[in-house]
């Protein structure tokens, strides 16, 4: 295959992150990285300004990589939407569910860079297709074609066969009935609520392992209820 290196922007105090069997290598400034011949962003919200305004930019300033919000956005927008960069940029299953009207000039100046230096940009979803191509001229609007979450990438796991029981996890909406809708559906259905422990916050050692565990704990059940967007993604991989 293609040889190919793993980059993060943002590492608390060291060179090198592992996550189970990954290994991402902290990426200052694209310059770092001119070895390479292309450059992909692989999911989730990375070209997206509203993720640079918020998560990045509080992450930068947290670790004192930038000084201030509008600096952080600056070093975002460098990284995320280079206007610079002359090799081939390509955004892959990444999230445009952003206010395209936003006033914020880091809106319009990120839209402008990624239409304009991009080579192909594949969102994870519908709306976000729809969403960004409202933002671009129509001599740009070829770049943009359907995508799919990278989630949906990871084989399935085959489950030996299935079992009497539901799997469940609320970890995003903040619904507090939680444990009466669990037991109205075993009485319903008759089969057992089991929680997939720990999706959210899975233990570190062994990372890898326990991903894999809970994947086929989906993969055994007879259904599955979330909150959370790619516990359902993992869910549907199963099917």
């Amino acid at each position: 295959g293609i040889p190919f290196k793993l980059f993060v922007t943002q590492i608390k105090g060291r060179q090198v992150k592992r996550m189970g069997e990954l290994e991402f290598h902290l990426l200052k400034s694209l310059q770092k990285a001119r070895d390479f011949s292309h450059v992909v962003y692989w999911g989730d919200f990375l070209n997206n300004p509203e993720y640079g305004r918020t998560d990045f930019a509080a992450r930068d300033i947290m670790f004192q990589t930038s000084p201030d919000l509008e600096a952080a956005k600056a070093r975002w927008l460098e990284l995320f939407a280079p206007d610079t960069d002359s090799r081939p940029l390509l955004s892959i299953g990444n999230n445009f569910q952003h206010d395209a009207l936003d006033p914020d000039p880091l809106f319009a100046e990120a839209t402008d860079r990624i239409q304009r230096n991009f080579r192909i940009i594949l969102p994870r979803d519908a709306l976000s297709v729809s969403n960004l191509s409202r933002s671009f001229r129509a001599p740009n609007l070829h770049k943009i074609q359907p995508g799919m979450d990278c989630a949906f990438l990871l084989k399935g796991e085959p489950a030996q066969e299935r079992g009497p029981f539901f799997s469940y996890y609320f970890g995003r909406s903040g619904f507090k009935d939680q444990k009466r809708l669990i037991r109205r559906l075993e009485e319903v259905t008759g089969l057992q609520g089991r929680e997939v422990s720990r999706w959210l916050r899975l233990e570190k050692e062994g990372l890898h392992g326990h991903f894999q565990d809970r994947r086929q704990q989906l993969a055994c059940s007879q259904f599955v209820i979330t909150d959370v967007y790619h516990l359902s993604v993992n869910a549907l991989n199963m099917r």
